[in-house]
């Protein structure tokens, strides 16, 4: 069995999950750091995991750093805030507006002013529509703007916008049901009108979860 098998087969529900994946995640390879990540975000929070999830932050696979951004969002790590902030000038897209986006789940102070800063002088499409989600993450009058940029991108990013909507209303506008509604009926309307078979894929899925988000009973 190889290292990546190994990772794969590590029940995360053991009493030795975690020191078998604080050893993976040392791997040269950095696929099998990239999957011992995945893994160790599931586990409970300690100090060992959320010091192993910011010691990758600064890891030589873009991945892997995006992986770690993502795993102590989960986590909802405000310690981490300073260490995200560095991920801002990262070398990659990715990581810098996952970072932006991390930020506003956080509640960091100044989230919103960077993302809105970065919103404003970005001209790639990609990195552009993390930022608005960040700023969506804080004040939903940016769903216009994610509209927008919806109609006027290509198709990786709408792809990319029907996930992410799925994600902002499950981690923060849950419980608006007019926007939840509004957002459902962009996406239905998005679905009636798009060709691309990978973006079709994106919005039902999006359809699928906010639709059983709002049939949810209430708690």
């Amino acid at each position: 069995m190889d290292l990546l098998d190994e990772i794969d087969a590590i029940d995360i529900s053991s009493p030795d999950a975690k020191k078998l994946l604080l050893e993976t995640v040392k791997s040269e390879d950095p696929e099998a750091r990239l999957r011992s990540i995945e893994k160790i975000s599931l586990l409970p929070s300690d100090v060992e995991i959320l010091s192993t999830l910011q010691e990758h932050l600064r890891d030589t696979d873009e991945l892997v750093r995006l992986a770690c951004i993502e795993a102590i969002e989960d986590h909802l790590d405000t310690n981490s805030i300073s260490k995200i902030k560095k991920c801002l000038d990262d070398g990659d897209w990715m990581v810098r507006g996952q970072a932006a986006i991390a930020l506003s789940k956080l509640g960091a102070t100044d989230a919103y002013e960077i993302a809105k800063i970065r919103f404003k002088s970005c001209h790639d499409s990609e990195e552009k529509t993390r930022y608005c989600f960040a700023l969506f993450l804080i004040d939903k009058k940016y769903l216009k703007e994610i509209k927008e940029l919806y109609r006027g991108s290509g198709y990786r990013v709408r792809c990319a916008i029907a996930n992410n909507l799925v994600d902002a209303i499950y981690f923060k506008w849950s419980a608006d049901e007019s926007l939840a509604l509004e957002v459902l009926e962009f996406l239905k309307d998005s679905l009636s009108n798009e060709t691309q078979a990978s973006v079709i894929s994106s919005l039902e899925y999006a359809v699928g979860e906010i639709s059983d988000l709002r049939n949810m009973p209430e708690q």
